[in-house]
């Protein structure tokens, strides 16, 4: 393990110098930046309101979440799959028309499930306020299109664009109006933060579509979109499906908890799964620069340079499961390093020391006993000052024992 650290280190500079250092390093950094925010406009919001309303505002939250993932119909995954098909192929009437088509079947679904949330939703709860559903439909709508648009604009302008406005921007305006509120004394509520967050995700939206304009060909802007639906759907079906467990898994499971534990357990839930997600979503940094450039290379019969970019990441990820240990080791305390030098001795009338509670507690003794028994050293030198038994005598001489100590007694 030591020599593969050694290699991969010496590996290190020509690493960071390559592109694909900087593209996932650029990546990653966009995925530490919305966790940080994320976890900021959490912690904040559940400030602003009681516990019932913030489990509530747990399982709305999540149950959109839910919808708005489902509502692309795996149209973001076909566009980051076909687009550089067609680009680097050179047919863009099939690049423009695979792109009208997601952006058809995304508008179409996500406003039939906002019309079915504002139809279902007030009918399930009475007490339901007309704005409350307004602010999450709006948010619905928008962050299903921001689904698609953040794709898009990865696969077409890079990640920075494409990812940057769909984890930073919304989040950073969601933060700032909180603590706006908080300044000011005033109330916030889940309406206020479903509108600010829908307005968010627009203008983050609305920066993708100028930035990503820039990179589009202009053989995709003056052509007509063709299309290829027989082969779309089947495609992006099977896409949808097999994403489909991923993200039950990530937003239902608050639901339930909610439905049958109560409000206030499924906030704590709710937290607790964003908190541990955290490192879920500075690992994808890698997947977001791979699957921003893996189609247009591979479709663009550019095999060398994807070798390349497939070597270089999982270069960067041995590297980071290398160093992992050593930088968990270093922030860890030493069982050894708060123990006293010298073992305290028992004075004669006093308890003896194996009855006497350890002053550091049941952890803390049993960290020295694993480590006594780890090493050698300090297990031989406490056999050293233990008292050997005297050996037991064997064959006749233990006879000869025998017979001795029935002479005693007699």
């Amino acid at each position: 393990m030591r020599r593969l650290r050694n290699k991969i280190a010496r590996l290190g500079p020509r690493l960071r110098a390559s592109d694909v250092f900087k593209g996932g390093a650029t990546a990653l950094a966009i995925k530490f930046a919305g966790a940080i925010l994320n976890f900021a406009m959490l912690a904040l919001l559940s400030r602003q309101i009681d516990p019932d309303a913030f489990g509530s505002f747990a399982i709305i939250f999540s149950a959109l979440g839910f919808l708005a993932a489902l509502a692309p119909c795996g149209q973001e995954v076909l566009i980051s799959r076909s687009w550089g098909e067609y680009v680097s192929s050179n047919r863009p009437g099939l690049a423009r028309g695979v792109l009208t088509f997601g952006i058809q079947v995304v508008c179409t679904a996500v406003l039939l499930a906002a019309a079915a949330v504002a139809i279902i939703w007030p009918q399930l709860d009475r007490t339901l306020s007309i704005s409350l559903v307004f602010a999450a439909c709006s948010f619905l709508i928008a962050q299903a299109l921001m689904h698609f648009s953040g794709q898009f604009s990865r696969v077409a302008a890079g990640v920075l664009i494409g990812d940057g406005p769909r984890e930073i921007i919304w989040r950073g305006i969601v933060v700032t109006v909180i603590l706006a509120h908080q300044a000011m004394g005033a109330a916030f509520s889940a309406t206020e933060f479903f509108f600010v967050a829908a307005t968010g995700l627009a203008l983050g939206i609305i920066v993708q579509i100028r930035k990503v304009s820039r990179f589009v060909p202009e053989a995709v802007k003056r052509t007509k979109p063709q299309r290829d639906v027989s082969a779309w759907i089947p495609c992006s079906l099977k896409m949808w499906l097999s994403a489909l467990s991923d993200i039950a898994a990530q937003y239902l499971e608050v639901v339930v908890v909610g439905l049958f534990l109560g409000p206030a357990v499924a906030g704590f839930y709710f937290v607790a799964t964003r908190i541990t997600n955290v490192f879920a979503m500075m690992a994808a940094g890698t997947s977001m620069y791979a699957g921003s450039v893996i189609s247009k290379l591979y479709f663009s019969d550019a095999k060398v340079e994807l070798q390349g970019i497939l070597n270089s990441l999982a270069l960067m990820s041995a590297n980071t499961a290398c160093w992992a240990p050593r930088w968990h080791g270093a922030s860890r305390p030493s069982p050894w390093r708060w123990r006293s030098p010298s073992p305290p001795v028992a004075s004669s009338g006093s308890t003896p020391l194996r009855e006497q509670p350890s002053p550091t507690g049941p952890l803390r003794a049993s960290a020295s006993k694993e480590a006594s028994h780890d090493d050698p050293l300090r297990r031989r030198s406490a056999c050293r000052g233990r008292a050997r038994p005297e050996p037991r005598p064997r064959g006749r001489n233990r006879a000869k024992g025998q017979n001795r100590s029935r002479a005693d007694t007699g």
